[in-house]
């Protein structure tokens, strides 16, 4: 049987050639958010919000691998990069459409 996973692996089967620019962004956000966060913090909660950011980043990883594993072995690895793509393509919309100081950048 086809499922849902492989139909959207299937029809983005070209997804390495994605992988430069999505590391590129990556790397784009990560230089991006430290000084926004720098920024709107004030300055006696800066070293507190520094330090709730890398817990984030650290947190994220193996809950990533977690993810990735779960729906690796009920798909495929494509379908895991879709879907986690997805999900996070659509957290940012929301971040950029709801949160204040995102929209308030020039």
């Amino acid at each position: 049987t086809l499922t849902l996973g492989k139909l959207v692996a299937g029809l983005l089967s070209g997804s390495l050639a994605l992988m430069v620019p999505w590391g590129l962004s990556a790397a784009v956000f990560i230089n991006m958010v430290t000084p926004l966060m720098q920024e709107e913090s004030s300055p006696a909660m800066l070293g507190r919000v520094m330090s709730m950011s890398s817990l984030a980043f650290a947190v994220s990883t193996p809950l990533g691998f977690l993810h990735s594993g779960l729906i690796s072995n009920f798909w495929d690895s494509r379908a895991s990069v879709i879907l986690s793509g997805t999900v996070f393509a659509i957290i940012g919309l929301f971040c950029v459409l709801f949160l204040r100081p995102v929209r308030r950048l020039p």
